[in-house]
């Protein structure tokens, strides 16, 4: 540890840096969220994200692999994944305000294949929208769509449960996830998870008076509050609607936004 702090202050003086003498913030920038981060207050006792209810659990680690699981601030649950590429679709469908829910790994669901033998198949989501509608995902990478057989996997179940199980079936691969939408995401589900209502009403009365476009980080300085907790409420209002990103570009501080109307409302 030590030598890796001698090799950071190293490198930091070639760089013409001084990391003893850098000031601590004038005010505090940390973030506020109005619930506890993870988990929900009950009678003043913090709990813990409730656990998945995946049908199974992702195996271990290898490496070549990625598992984990993402804490959804609306359930309260963790949804898990078995891959990087499920993990950026989590991201996507969990901060889509058109599904209302997102199951992680549902119940397997029984088929019989081509050959007349009776095989089971577990989606790595099913999602409800606001309409009602059920969706099904399979993740594959586009390389292994055809080998892996996935799309006759599913036009088998597709005929043989109808509407039973989804209203459809969708493969996903990394062409439907774009990491710049996937990097949105993530900032949106950040911002969920540490909203402060104060803070969203403040930066809605300052954005209220926004002309065209400008930039995030002008809302930022307008506003009067630390710089984190501005950015996080202005993002805040694009994931509700309030204000919405350019055409073409993507949440940060050099991203160009503008009022969405009808009015917006905290």
């Amino acid at each position: 540890m030590r030598q890796y702090l001698v090799s950071q202050h190293l490198h930091a003086k070639r760089a013409g840096l001084d990391l003893f003498s850098i000031r601590s913030p004038d005010q505090d920038n940390a973030l506020r969220p109005d619930q506890p981060v993870g988990g929900k207050t009950a009678d003043g006792v913090w709990n813990p994200p409730l656990p998945s209810i995946a049908s199974r659990k992702p195996a271990a680690n290898s490496r070549f692999s990625c598992r984990g699981s993402i804490h959804d601030p609306v359930s309260g649950r963790a949804v898990v994944y078995e891959s990087a590429l499920e993990r950026d679709l989590a991201y996507l469908l969990l901060t889509d305000r058109r599904i209302v829910a997102v199951h992680d790994q549902p119940p397997a669901v029984a088929y019989v294949r081509r050959d007349g033998r009776t095989a089971r198949h577990t989606f790595d989501f099913l999602v409800e929208t606001v309409s009602g509608a059920r969706i099904a995902y399979a993740v594959k990478p586009l390389a292994k769509v055809r080998s892996s057989g996935i799309e006759d996997t599913i036009a088998l179940i597709r005929r043989q449960t109808g509407d039973g199980f989804a209203d459809r079936f969708e493969i996903c691969t990394e062409q439907q996830v774009p990491r710049a939408k996937v990097a949105d995401a993530r900032h949106i589900l950040r911002a969920r998870t540490c909203r402060n209502r104060e803070d969203v009403q403040a930066m809605s009365q300052v954005a209220a008076g926004v002309r065209g476009t400008v930039p995030i980080r002008s809302l930022v300085a307008m506003s009067g509050l630390p710089p984190a907790r501005a950015l996080n409420a202005v993002v805040n209002l694009i994931d509700e609607g309030g204000l919405e990103l350019a055409d073409g570009t993507h949440i940060g501080d050099l991203a160009m936004v503008r009022l969405c109307r009808p009015a917006m409302a905290a």
